[in-house]
């Protein structure tokens, strides 16, 4: 893991501050979340990681130093790890870097991106390696990170014992507490059964709030004040923003889904929450709450409507939606899903992504429009307590986030993969930041003052906050200005962000981004680069700061090249970006009156676009064609392979250790995209497509290949030795399965060769 530490780098900050301005230093947190608060976590060993996480820091302005790259190597798969390996691998990294930023007092929420494994197995932790039942030993990784101050210390609870930990089913206690408050029975015998019967129990919630990373929250759901005895716990806000294995979308449907999220933010929808009404009894576990939550949404001016089946049929306003099924095929419900709704259907299975399952996958709501989703990693059984309420809805239409809403409503999230934008909110009063003392672009010396404000008239705001270069730097009442003495930061490119937070217990946040350049001192780090590149280009990047000891290029928080001296041209290769909108920025050091300082460039905006699409191939006419792939062994013999899961096939087609063979087939793709291979083989091998071989890099981890494809057939080629009898190639987009018959209708040419022992794919 490599971080540019800004922070670090940059000299201390000088503030001379009007009354009422504290130091954050010291001060309690306080709710609200928003770009600064949020860390986001990618494996920089995927492409569609990189592009995913690329869209969502651009979208939602997210500052570089929030974003922490990891490498899986062997430690992980794309789809599951282990609990020892999670703290060790994923969790205490992250946690560490965020303190070593000096973040750890801003942050609110992590997310991952794609390709970061989605499933923890807890084996490790528990008695005999296994969870007691109604538990199970798979847990999410949102919520292994939501809980980490019991994950740390290795902290699953003890049902029998009754001791709380990670797999209690009541360890949230930031969810809002339901309280059941029956009708008055009327006093006539003869109308009591019918009164029950027409006026079912009426259901209250604790009102919602806005969530802080530093509270710590009480077993009754109260935030526990300073010098408070008694018992509390912290947690950490946590959502995937996408799944792009498996039975996920395709990087272009994640990507699509973050900005349909983003674009929703205060828009206030017109839409109705649908609460689905079956025998089903995934639908029976949470109907208790759905007339008191739409009665909820009613106070609120949004509208909630119960309905009888398993999927709202030809309903145009879908904006929520609780449904109980274990199946369903949205595109035949004649429905449509707006912006910034969040659907789900409690479903045994609907979160395991692996490419197997008998059951539809959450993910089918993101690709039909919606902003989050949820689904379990395992079977969960029909309990409550691990699935959201229908309250969620409410307390996202009262103006909390997609995050908020999903952590006020579960009570043990343990197994719950959330899916989605955590900074979604489309029903918030959102404030508009203006600023006053300084404006884009300029540049700055000496001492500058900066006076906040809100356009909005009707919108009361508690506090203001101030970010230099990401770091929050001070927080203070509304009315006042401050006075920043830029002569005791560096020289060079700066970011200032005024946030504002709305004076109520949900604390809203709006915010203001200004980048300036101080110049107290004549020092300018000058640093170029093209708009815009392919995947797969070198892009060019020019440096130039009269006596520099070095310059360093950064993308967000990564080291990607250092030049010595005071200028220089560095060629940065875009795999290491990924697809999609990236800043570069240089930082320079000099030496100056014995101390070292540091100089950062403005940034530097790049578009990453999709290689030139492979236009495909037309199979020999007048040949039989067989389903499947023909493995040809070191020899010439040939075999049938319809199944790439693992090494039986080549197994049984005799292939040893150290021989060479060949993988050849044609395979159909329905549109133009970029689609992906996926692949696990200790020995050396390449892939063809239509003629252009991409080589496939060394090691035994997961490697990730895109391929740009237009609509229609393909020819594939691998060719390999076979250093171990243990390979799996995948192909997708969206997902990724195992190439075979089954799916993109692989085939070759010719009559069928010898067809191997391997059983029947039987997905």
């Amino acid at each position: 893991m490599k971080s540019n530490d800004f922070q670090r780098k940059v000299s201390r900050i000088g503030l001379l501050i009007a009354a009422g301005m504290i130091l954050s230093v010291g001060v309690p947190a306080q709710a609200g979340g928003g770009p600064e608060s949020v860390i986001v976590v990618v494996n920089e060993d995927s492409w569609a990681s990189l592009a995913v996480a690329n869209e969502f820091v651009h979208l939602r302005k997210i500052p570089p130093n929030n974003v922490i790259y990891l490498s899986g190597g062997t430690n992980w798969a794309f789809d599951s790890i282990s609990i020892e390996n999670f703290r060790k691998h994923i969790l205490k990294p992250v946690l560490d870097e965020v303190k070593k930023r000096n973040l750890e007092r801003q942050v609110d929420c992590i997310v991952y991106s794609a390709d970061v494994p989605y499933r923890i197995q807890l084996g490790k932790d528990l008695p005999d390696g296994k969870a007691r039942k109604p538990l199970t030993s798979s847990a999410s990784i949102n919520s292994m990170t939501y809980m980490y101050r019991w994950v740390l210390p290795k902290q699953p609870g003890d049902q029998s014992k009754r001791t709380i930990g990670y797999l209690s089913l009541h360890n949230n206690w930031y969810a809002r507490r339901q309280m059941r408050r029956r009708t008055p029975r009327r006093q006539d015998d003869d109308l009591k059964a019918l009164s029950e019967k027409v006026r079912p129990p009426k259901v209250v919630v604790q009102p919602p709030i806005g969530f802080s990373g530093r509270y710590g929250w009480t077993p009754s759901g109260q935030i526990a004040t300073a010098g408070a005895t008694g018992p509390r716990q912290g947690y950490v806000l946590s959502t995937v923003l996408a799944v792009t294995s498996g039975r996920g979308t395709s990087v272009d449907e994640a990507i699509q889904c973050l900005r349909r999220s983003a674009a929703a933010d205060g828009t206030h929808p017109k839409g109705t929450i649908y609460y689905m009404v079956n025998k089903d009894v995934r639908s029976r576990t949470r109907q208790w709450g759905f007339d008191s939550a739409i009665a909820g949404l009613k106070t609120l001016g949004v509208k909630g409507e119960t309905v009888k089946g398993s999927m709202p049929k030809n309903r145009k306003d879908v904006m929520g939606l609780a449904a109980g099924s274990a199946k369903f095929n949205w595109s035949k419900t004649g429905s449509s899903i707006l912006p910034g709704a969040i659907c789900e259907h409690l479903t045994s299975w609907g979160g395991a992504m692996s490419q197997s399952s008998g059951q539809t996958s959450c993910t089918e709501f993101i690709r039909a429009g919606a902003a989050g989703t949820c689904g379990t990693v395992t079977e969960p059984y029909a309990i409550q307590a691990k699935f959201p309420t229908s309250f969620m809805h409410y307390f996202y239409a009262a103006g909390c986030s997609l995050a908020e809403a999903f952590y006020q409503s579960v009570a043990g999230p343990y197994q719950l993969l959330i899916i989605g934008d955590p900074l979604c909110k489309p029903w918030a009063k959102i404030p508009t930041v203006t600023l006053t003392g300084i404006k884009p672009g300029q540049v700055v010396k000496g001492e500058i003052t900066l006076t906040p404000g809100v356009k909005e008239k009707d919108i009361k705001i508690g506090r203001y906050e101030l970010f230099i270069d990401g770091l929050r730097r001070v927080v203070g009442p509304p009315a006042v200005s401050l006075k920043l003495d830029t002569a005791k930061l560096s020289d060079g490119w700066h970011e200032i962000r005024i946030v504002a937070v709305t004076a109520d217990a949900i604390a809203t946040q709006g915010n203001l981004i200004v980048g300036i350049t101080i110049n107290n001192h004549g020092r300018k780090l000058d640093a170029r680069c093209v708009l815009a590149a392919r995947l797969g280009a070198k892009v060019p990047v020019s440096v130039k700061l009269p006596g520099a000891k070095k310059i360093t290029i950064f993308h967000n928080s990564r080291e990607l090249a250092t030049i010595k001296g005071p200028t220089g041209i560095a060629k940065i290769d875009s795999n290491r970006l990924g697809l999609g909108t990236v800043n570069l920025r240089a930082v320079g050091t000099i030496e100056t009156d014995g101390k070292t300082v540091s100089i950062s460039s403005a940034p530097m905006k790049l578009s990453i676009v999709h290689p030139a699409r492979l236009k495909g191939v037309a199979p020999p006419k007048g040949k039989p064609i067989t389903k499947g792939l023909k493995l040809t062994t070191e020899g010439g013999k040939s075999f049938l392979v319809k199944d790439m899961r693992n090494m039986k096939a080549m197994i049984a087609a005799g292939v040893k250790k150290g021989q060479a063979f060949r993988l050849e087939g044609y395979f159909d793709v329905p549109k133009d995209d970029m689609y992906q291979f996926q692949v696990k083989f200790s020995g050396g091998l390449a892939i063809e497509v239509d003629g252009k071989v991409f080589d496939v890099p060394a090691g035994r981890q997961w490697k990730y290949l895109p391929v740009s494809l237009a609509r229609g057939t393909h020819r594939f080629v691998a060719r390999g030795k076979a250093n171990s009898l243990r390979i799996d190639i995948r192909f997708g987009g969206p997902g990724a399965f195992s190439i075979s018959e089954k799916r993109f209708a692989f085939r070759h040419v010719g009559k069928t060769p010898a067809t191997t022992s391997q059983p029947e794919d039987k997905r």
